[in-house]
Parts: structure tokens; sequence; C-alpha cells
């Protein structure tokens, strides 16, 4: 296979041995990110693809995938623009672009159709465009891809056994014929192969694994398409955007919000510390060891002796010296001044 088709565009090339940090030119001594789509649409070739005799599927179908994740990608970049994401990191910017009123209340469709409804103002486009909208929009194929695989619902041992089973969509028995039913029924068909092996009433070329086979393939081809549309977006928006996007969509679909982290620190970034506190409360791991051979752990003690506090962190120490504050005992100060004040005039009239 040929993987120079799937090449991205030259601004979003990932180099294997080197990696460039878009948004400082540095070049990093490891891997910026893994070829990440590439070695899925290969596994793809080479898995699900596997004894395709037409031509033009094992041609067209990587390169769909491919585009897929694509789409993914740029879906997310609609959904929260790089000004958007800036938003998120610059709670003082009160200007600048806002995707709701480029979407919604300046939208002259909008305006024209609902003829200053007031209504249009209490949408939100990121709620608008969201991650059920925009599966239900994905063709068949699409959809096919993402789809969480199904057991098929009977299966014969082989062609040549009378042994067969009926099962349930996650792969467990719901009735067996030709073996004891009471035994194997409830079992996984996993659970089941390995009894029969143990047995010898199986041949090497039975049916279960080919099915056991083909649903833990679709299983990781489901999964990492979405880890693969993660790294993309990634790729896309660079190392700071980029991150802090892939995070939001980490988050959403419950993928390892470590991946951004490790791959989204940029020491010249003024807000990295807002970054590394949404990522470690999303369940991060603060001892992870960063593209930079550096700890997270040891990148907050950087930025904290360059006194770079997030706004978080500012409310905190605001509270804890207003806490401070209410249980100081006025009465006591009070008596305090006026005793230096006593004392000093006593110290002064010895000088007379």
């Amino acid at each position: 296979m040929n993987l120079k088709l799937f090449k991205k565009k030259k601004y979003l090339t990932i180099m294997v041995d080197h990696a460039v940090t878009i948004n400082t030119g540095e070049i990093q001594d490891k891997t910026f990110l893994d070829n990440n789509v590439d070695r899925l649409i290969e596994w793809y070739s080479n898995n699900i693809l596997k004894g395709q005799s037409n031509i033009e599927d094992k041609y067209f179908e990587p390169r769909e995938l491919s585009n897929f994740i694509d789409k993914i990608a740029v879906w997310y970049e609609l959904r929260y623009p790089d000004y958007e994401i800036d938003r998120m990191y610059e709670p003082y910017v009160k200007d600048g672009k806002n995707i709701n009123k480029v979407m919604f209340q300046n939208n002259p469709y909008i305006k024209e159709l609902l003829d200053g409804n007031d209504d249009v103002n209490a949408l939100d486009w990121n709620d608008f465009y969201n991650k059920d909208v925009f599966i239900n929009s994905l063709s068949w194929k699409e959809l096919y891809h993402l789809k969480k695989p199904e057991y098929p619902v009977s299966v014969q041992l082989d062609s040549k056994n009378e042994i067969s089973f009926l099962l349930n969509k996650d792969g467990t028995v719901a009735k067996a014929n030709g073996l004891d039913d009471d035994k194997i029924k409830g079992m996984h068909i996993k659970d089941v192969l390995e009894v029969l092996k143990s047995k010898n009433l199986i041949s090497m070329h039975n049916n279960l694994e080919k099915i056991i086979k083909d649903y833990e393939d679709r299983d990781y081809l489901s999964n990492e398409i979405l880890n693969a549309a993660m790294h993309r977006i990634m790729e896309r928006g660079g190392n700071v955007i980029g991150s802090r996007r892939g995070l939001l969509f980490a988050k959403e679909f419950g993928l390892d919000v470590n991946v951004p982290m490790e791959y989204g620190i940029d020491l010249n970034n003024p807000n990295l510390k807002e970054f590394i506190n949404e990522c470690i409360k999303s369940g991060g791991d603060i001892n992870l060891v960063c593209h930079n051979d550096l700890s997270i752990q040891e990148i907050i003690t950087m930025e904290n002796k360059k006194g770079r506090y997030t706004l978080e962190e500012d409310e905190l120490h605001q509270r804890l010296v207003d806490i401070l504050d209410s249980q100081v005992d006025q009465e006591v100060v009070d008596e305090d001044i006026k005793q230096k004040r006593i004392e000093r005039k006593l110290e002064k009239s010895k000088r007379m």
C-alpha cells in the first residue's frame, strides 16, 4: 500500500523522527505526534480489507476512511473555532469574534427569517452543533464505522459440524445446539471456543474464530477512528490551539486526556497553567512525562517560579486573604495601635 496517498497537506505535516512545534518553530528531540492516522489506515487495509478481491475497494475505502477522520476534525474546528478556544483560556478578553453572534445573531438568513426575534440570543452554537447532531448527519457507511459492533444472531461451528449457537449482541450464548445447552448457555463465545479447543472438538477452519476476530476488529476500528480524529485535530491546530481543542474532544468522547496534555506543552504559552489545570481536573496524570522530557509537576513548578497564576488560583488566594482578614479581632488590633501610640508619647516625653 502506498501511504503517500494519505499524507497530510504541508501545513499539517508531522515528522516521524523530529517534531515541529508549529507555534514557536522549536524543534523537539522526540516525535511530536505519532502518525496515528496513517498507521490506522495501514491497519485497516491489512485487517478489515484483507482478502478482498475488489481492487477499487482496496484503493478507495482507505481514502474514504482518511477523509472521514478529516471530516470529524473539521466538524470540531467549525464547532470550536480558534477564537472561541482562545476565549476559553483568556477570561479577561471581552472583545473579538463570538461564534454565537456569527452563527445566529448576525446571520442575515436568521435575522430575516425570525425578524428580530430575541429568542435567537439564547442559542449557543457549541450546543447547537452537538455530537448527536453531527453523528446523525453522517452517511450510513460512516455511521457503520463508528457504531459499536454486534455479534451475529447465529453461527455454525463449521461447515462439517451440526453444532451451532444463537448469540446475543454482546457475544454471550443464548442457545447451543448439539452441545449441553445448560453448561454453554450464558457463556461468552470466546470462552466456548477455548472449551471446545481443550476438548479437541473444533477444527482449524472454524467460524467462531472468524466472528470473534471480525467483532474485535470492528470494535478496535470504531475506537481508533476517534483517537485518530483527536490526533488530526491536534495536528491541524498546532500544539496550543490544537491541544486545547483535542482536550475538549477527548473529554466529550471519553478518550485519554493525557494525549493532548503530553503534546500541548508550549513553555511560551502564557495560559499554559490553565490548560494543565483543565487536563488534571479531567483525569490527567500530574506525573506524566511530556514530549520535552519534563513532567507535568516540573512544568507547574517552573510556571509558579515565573509568577504565572491562573484566574482560579488568584481567586483562591483572594478568598484565603478574605478569610484570614475576617478572623482578625479588630478590637485587639485597635488596642495594639493605641498602646503603641502611648509608648511613642512616653518615649518622646523622656527625650524632652
